[in-house]
């Protein structure tokens, strides 16, 4: 196969063929992340929190509280070029992560930490396309981190999930989940150009021990080809989940909605909104079966509120909710959190970044991604 037009956006999301927003939230992703006989205290850590506490309330499961999203150094990765707009580009092409790890230990009662060491070592995704046109693209996933075993492993199609898999020393599953679809009401389907969204776990065989990150990748802005006059509208969608405390466990739902972003090149500020979510009920976690969700329900609005240097490609900032709607899984008005993410394509075509918000009792992590 030769590389087309966007060797993360559109053929990523061939490559994968990902089923459904909930498969990538819940499937393989920050609501399903995921370990097994394998401790955290194996992973090497520069900036850790505070441990989760060693008694929690007998009566509740417990969310801590969300961190920034990380991106790793990853000076190698890919950026936009010539060649790849041509679609003559072979060989292995490594794309950086944009992603904010958690940590869900589902035992009763259940805790959801952050991921800090893996969050700081930054991920990549490898697509390996060789010159002979009949032999197959190899895609490989590695987590900078050498204690969780995730060094450039390379990817199969799973037979039981919608989404790439391996298995990991002491029997633990790698699932990798990609897409590149305009998930937006107006996106109509097509294929994002450079851009690619999905979410990657590991996890026990009972699924009650996870590790994992919804991300967003792609080939990133040159920052030679970054505007730096005038302001960008870009149309997309956010997509996550949600997890809220029940008893001694969580529940969730998938989030879907679209979203409106504005950059102006000349200040370097970034501001979005995500005015109408809607939060479809997926239960209780650890779900290993096939889910059937429940009916949408409306969830919290977002904005988001972000600088970055002109010239320079990368954003970050925070994320806050502009509405506390009254339903099952919304958060208090009071929640907010981060968000960061690159421009991507030849001139800023594309953004993605990564999103979450904590209210102190239930949390939020999602993806951001939108065109011009």
């Amino acid at each position: 196969m030769t590389c087309s037009k966007m060797i993360v956006g559109r053929r990523i999301g061939r490559i994968a063929l990902v089923g459904s927003t909930a498969a990538l939230a819940l499937g393989v992703g920050a609501c399903a992340p995921a370990l097994s006989d394998f401790s955290l205290d194996e992973l090497s850590c520069t900036t850790c929190p505070p441990p989760p506490p060693d008694d929690p309330p007998a009566d509740t499961a417990v969310i801590l509280d969300v961190e920034a999203p990380g991106v790793g150094a990853n000076t190698d990765r890919v950026v936009w070029s010539q060649a790849l707009d041509d679609e003559e580009v072979t060989g292995p092409q490594k794309f950086r992560l944009v992603q904010a790890p958690r940590d869900m230990n589902l035992s009763e009662p259940a805790v959801i930490a952050n991921a800090t060491m893996l969050n700081d070592a930054g991920a990549t995704l490898t697509i390996d396309t060789p010159t002979d046109p009949d032999a197959d693209v190899v895609v490989s996933f590695n987590i900078d981190n050498s204690g969780l075993g995730i060094d450039n492993v390379v990817l199969e199609p799973s037979e039981t999930s919608p989404a790439f898999e391996a298995t990991l020393p002491n029997g633990r599953v790698l699932q990798v989940a990609l897409d590149a679809t305009d998930r937006s009401s107006t996106g109509t389907g097509d294929d994002l150009n450079w851009t690619a969204y999905g979410a990657w776990n590991v996890s026990t065989t009972d699924g009650s021990h996870r590790i994992g990150s919804q991300f967003v990748t792609g080939a990133e802005t040159p920052d030679a080809n970054m505007p730096t006059t005038g302001t960008a509208t870009f149309n997309g969608f956010v997509s996550g989940c949600v997890v809220q405390p029940d008893g001694l466990k969580v529940t969730t739902a998938s989030l879907q909605g679209d979203a409106t972003v504005v950059a102006d090149f000349t200040s370097g500020t970034i501001t979005g909104s995500a005015p109408e979510i809607l939060a479809i009920p997926i239960g209780t976690l650890p779900n290993n079966g096939p889910v059937t969700p429940g009916a949408p329900q409306e969830w919290n609005s977002l904005t988001f509120d972000g600088t970055f240097t002109t010239g320079l490609n990368g954003f970050a900032g925070t994320t806050t909710v502009g509405s506390a709607p009254d339903t099952d899984y919304a958060l208090a008005a009071t929640a907010d959190g981060y968000f960061a993410g690159f421009f991507h394509g030849p001139a800023a075509d594309e953004l993605g970044a990564v999103w979450n918000l904590s209210d102190g009792v239930g949390a939020a992590t999602g993806i951001l991604v939108g065109r011009q």
